[in-house]
């Protein structure tokens, strides 16, 4: 009887350690790490702006910017079609 009961505890504790595992890896790792205000990563005139926070592989969103008059400007990329005599 007492084999029985602690065969019973050994197999809740386990069920309840692989519960608990996969809710913790579940969860956002820092869930207070929100962005409140652009932040430009930069040289002296080319830079980044943080548009988000990191995702689960660290990578932070982010838009080029580059600093005209004092001022930080997102960069417009406009495609040019070229033809094939040229």
């Amino acid at each position: 009887m007492a084999r029985k009961l602690v065969l019973v505890l050994v197999l809740v504790v386990s069920v309840l350690s692989v519960v608990g595992a996969g809710v913790w890896a579940q969860t956002r790792r820092d869930p207070t790490s929100t962005t409140t205000a652009p932040e430009v990563l930069s040289g002296e005139n080319v830079g980044v702006r943080v548009t988000g926070p990191a995702d689960q592989k660290g990578n932070v969103p982010g838009t080029l910017v580059v600093k005209i008059n004092g001022r930080w400007v997102d960069v417009v990329s406009t495609p040019k079609v070229i033809g094939a005599g040229q």
